[in-house]
């Protein structure tokens, strides 16, 4: 008897971190606003389902009374208030018109310059270095030739936001150009100090923007010997 009553606290115990996991995820990735919707939607009543009670399932509504609950602790403990894909879109909003403008130098320093912020220091900085290079080579190519945030030469005028999946504590984000079914790039974030920062960006063929700094700062370094 003894056993089953302590596997029932057991399984119940294994049941509550699952769900809270699921609610801390549901917060980060669609923000208050958007889980409230679904518990609010979750708990209307609905004339085709029986008895008046929408068909939804009883994990949403649980997650969503958590939150509730457990809203000013998160809030204390300096999660980011805005969810991630809100975040990244407003990014691009900003992001995207500078590209189409006739800037004098590179648009991803402007973002770096006015928008530090959203990186995480080691891309800042990798990024900051490259550019420095860049600036005093004499003309041969020593760092990035293409916009990191986008991977395009041609930018569109608006970029979406795609499939949104978790990567450890963070996130990573599908960015589309306008009216395109494959992602431009996939965004990396991690939450950091009360707020999202991006930590790297992915491109086709398995690439990624951290890497490729690393590559060209290795090469860099090669050739001054």
């Amino acid at each position: 008897m003894n056993t089953d009553k302590h596997r029932s606290k057991t399984n119940e115990a294994g049941s509550l971190w699952r769900k809270s996991s699921q609610a801390k995820g549901l917060l980060h990735k669609h923000g208050r606003a958007g889980v409230f919707a679904c518990v609010r939607s979750s708990l209307r009543l609905s004339p085709q389902a029986p008895g008046g009670v929408h068909p939804c399932s009883s994990v949403v509504r649980w997650i969503g009374w958590l939150l509730v609950a457990a809203l000013p602790c998160s809030l204390q403990a300096g999660e980011p208030a805005l969810s991630v894909h809100d975040f990244v879109q407003e990014f691009y909003n900003w992001y995207a018109p500078k590209t189409l403008q006739h800037n004098p130098g590179r648009t991803w320093d402007i973002a770096v310059k006015e928008k530090s912020a959203v990186f995480s220091p080691e891309l800042l900085r990798a990024l900051k270095e490259d550019s420095l290079a860049s600036d005093k080579s004499s003309g041969d190519i020593v760092g990035l030739d293409f916009d990191p945030f986008l991977y395009s030469q041609d930018p569109a005028p608006r970029y979406e936001i795609g499939r949104i999946t978790a990567k450890g504590a963070g996130w990573l984000v599908e960015v589309h150009a306008l009216k395109s079914r494959k992602p431009a790039i996939v965004a990396e974030l991690s939450p950091a100090n009360g707020r999202w920062q991006f930590v790297n960006f992915h491109y086709e063929e398995n690439q990624d923007l951290v890497a490729i700094l690393k590559t060209l700062r290795q090469e860099r370094e090669k050739d001054s010997r």
